[in-house]
């Protein structure tokens, strides 16, 4: 399985879809988000990975499977 940045990074470039909307879904804050999407901060805890996962299945599932998204 992808690490959860290469996971983000990858889904929001398939799907077309913001961080925004993925941080609405996922109950994730934005700023957090894109802090580990750019690289500024290294992981997340699990818990939040694992909500974004699921939020990327809910949103776009052809792009998340394409994003290496998997549960």
């Amino acid at each position: 399985m992808k690490h959860i940045r290469d996971q983000i990074k990858s889904f929001l470039d398939f799907s077309g879809i913001s961080a925004n909307a993925l941080a609405r879904a996922s109950g994730v804050n934005v700023i957090y988000i894109c802090r580990v999407k750019n690289g500024i901060r290294q992981d997340m805890a699990s818990s939040r990975a694992d909500a974004l996962r699921e939020a990327m299945l809910a949103l776009d599932h052809d792009a998340a499977r394409k994003a290496g998204v998997g549960l």
